[in-house]
């Protein structure tokens, strides 16, 4: 909230999220983030690092895999773009292959 940086580790936190395939197979990256403290008098606001390049915040799949999804979304939207990213070994639903189309600007 204040801007200022940390280094006062608070604990570690696992995030599990989904890369590229590989050989059609699923691939699952466990990441340990630390979660850090605010250094400001009085501010006890907690938070986790940010791995830039790699994950997103709030992001359940890699920078690399959501820029593969946005591509075949951008062409084949809704269950064209659902059935050919099941077949790729990319597994998403209709509705999520939908709102990952309305995320690109």
């Amino acid at each position: 909230v204040c801007g200022a940086s940390s280094g006062r580790v608070h604990g570690y936190h696992w995030r599990t999220v989904a890369d590229v395939p590989v050989d059609g197979r699923r691939v699952v990256v466990r990441v340990r983030v630390r979660r850090l403290v605010c250094p400001t008098r009085g501010c006890r606001h907690t938070f986790r690092e940010q791995v830039p390049g790699v994950l997103e915040r709030y992001q359940r799949r890699t920078a690399r895999l959501n820029r593969q999804v946005k591509a075949v979304v951008k062409e084949l939207a809704g269950r064209a773009g659902s059935r050919l990213l099941a077949i790729l070994a990319m597994g998403l639903s209709r509705h999520t292959a939908l709102r990952a189309l309305l995320r690109i600007p």
